[in-house]
């Protein structure tokens, strides 16, 4: 096999907090409507869902639906597409932009 490196891309991206999470939670339970679409502050233009049966948020990625955990990053791709990566994969691929 050969060897490759990552190209210089910058992305930009949020974390998922546990704030974020309690502030669906506290929208109350609606059985009739589930999923619900919602939208965080910083990513009007993603496709995120709220299941109020596993109280979990769900990206729509190129690949699918996944679901979004607390601390969580949410990256928005090269080409304006939304997916989520766990926080140990983030801090060891992505550096801090000044």
């Amino acid at each position: 096999m050969k060897d490759f490196r990552k190209k210089p891309v910058v992305i930009q991206a949020k974390q998922y907090t546990q704030a974020m999470q309690d502030h669906f939670v506290s929208l109350g339970k609606n059985e009739k409507e589930n999923p619900i679409s919602v939208t965080l502050d910083f990513i009007h233009d993603a496709k995120l869902t709220w299941n109020w049966h596993t109280k979990r948020l769900e990206i729509t990625t190129l690949e699918g639906s996944h679901i979004v955990s607390v601390d969580d990053y949410i990256i928005r791709g090269v080409k304006g597409e939304y997916y989520p990566c766990k926080p140990d994969i983030f801090v060891s691929t992505y550096d801090a932009v000044s």
